[in-house]
């Protein structure tokens, strides 16, 4: 999967750092591994820790199986999701008592999101799609700044919907299974991590060159959420680089990853809007997630006028001159809407600061805990401490 990263952990309280794969952190998905202080000593060797991990893809050739397929009347349109593949009449006997979905329409073509099946796995490309409201937060945030180029970075849903508007879109992906609903010029099999086309590079490079082009050009990357932040933004540099103006990003990550994004991307801020998918557990838009608010936020380097919707309990802070949600409102005294997490704060006058709501002034700790907590006084064993 291309180069890998330098990675380090406690070993009997020792450091011991290693090279592993930069996508899968899992190693039966990718078992290279060397440690730091070994050396390969020659080719041999290297492939014995590297097996065949890329296999050899045809692009055009899977792309005019599509085109193909497509032509085909829609009660002959079958798609084997246990092979991957488009069913044709010649080989229909090879793929029975597997996974079928017959009667394969123009729309599931278009929108493969809705015809293929999500990767589930947490320590890999681990898919979850947008919501309909985060797609068209997204969609319309593109319009309101007169995007006229998109590269999609793990977000395959956001190109689904650009390749139907005026913004020419591109996907760059690590799931080769795109190679099977779009051309070269509009899909190339990547690696954000270390930025590393896994296929056909040389065309995937005049891709990338052509995309970086345009006068208002885009970035949405939705990488996983235990992702390198360092190495991403070594990749997004090299984009910036390459692009003949100044890029417009979008990153889309937890709030609570801030300090981490701020440190390689210092001038990213962090919008309120909260991103739902609709196939994660916790963060999706139903009324049991609902009581529970969706951690994933977008940083950008785009201005925080960016218009969010009213009718999801978004309002316009004059002070901030910014949007913001519902719960998060201007303190007068701190001068910022201080809520991060959605929830509700208050200003405590002895801590100088704002707080959550449901937190409480501890006169012995001398700062604002949650009501339940341990006091500690200095020179206190921890052990001993007293709880309310």
């Amino acid at each position: 999967h291309g180069p890998t990263l330098l990675f380090s952990r406690q070993v009997n309280g020792k450091e011991r750092k290693f090279y592993a794969c930069s996508a899968y952190r899992d190693r039966k998905d990718c078992p290279f591994f060397l440690r730091a202080d070994e050396k390969l000593s020659n080719s041999s060797t290297w492939k014995e820790r590297h097996p065949d991990a890329l296999i050899s893809i045809n692009h055009k050739q899977i792309y005019s199986d599509f085109l193909a397929f497509k032509s085909l009347p829609l009660k002959n349109r079958k798609f084997c999701h246990t092979c991957f593949t488009f069913i044709f009449s010649s080989d229909k006997l090879t793929h029975e008592n597997h996974c079928v979905t017959e009667k394969v329409s123009d729309t599931l073509l278009t929108y493969p999101t809705n015809l293929i099946k999500p990767i589930e796995s947490s320590k890999k490309e681990a898919q979850f799609w947008f919501s309909e409201s985060s797609k068209n937060f997204i969609i319309d945030s593109l319009k309101n700044i007169g995007a006229t180029s998109c590269l999609c970075i793990g977000t395959p849903t956001i190109h689904e919907l650009l390749r139907q508007t005026n913004v020419n879109s591109v996907l760059f992906d690590i799931d080769k299974r795109y190679h099977y609903f779009y051309n070269e010029d509009e899909f190339c099999w990547f690696n954000m991590f270390n930025c590393y086309f896994l296929s056909n590079a040389e065309k995937c490079q005049q891709v990338l060159k052509k995309s970086l082009s345009g006068s208002v050009t885009v970035v949405i990357i939705d990488p996983p959420f235990g992702a390198r932040i360092e190495s991403l933004s070594n990749t997004v540099h090299f984009f910036q680089q390459l692009s003949t103006t100044n890029l417009n990003i979008f990153l889309v990550l937890p709030y609570f990853m801030e300090t981490n994004v701020i440190k390689s991307f210092p001038n990213f801020v962090m919008l309120d809007y909260q991103i739902q998918y609709s196939n994660h557990k916790k963060f999706q838009n139903n009324v049991e997630s609902k009581k529970k608010r969706s951690a994933v936020r977008i940083f950008t380097n785009i201005s925080l006028t960016l218009k969010m919707p009213e009718t999801e309990g978004y309002y316009y802070c004059p002070d901030c001159k910014c949007w913001r949600y519902k719960n998060n409102k201007h303190c007068k005294f701190c001068k910022i809407c201080p809520s991060k997490n959605g929830d509700l704060y208050k200003h405590c006058h002895k801590c100088s600061k704002c707080v959550k709501q449901t937190w409480i002034h501890c006169f012995k700790c001398n700062h604002c805990c949650i009501p339940s907590h341990n006091c500690y006084f200095p020179g206190q064993d921890l052990d001993t401490s007293r709880k309310h």
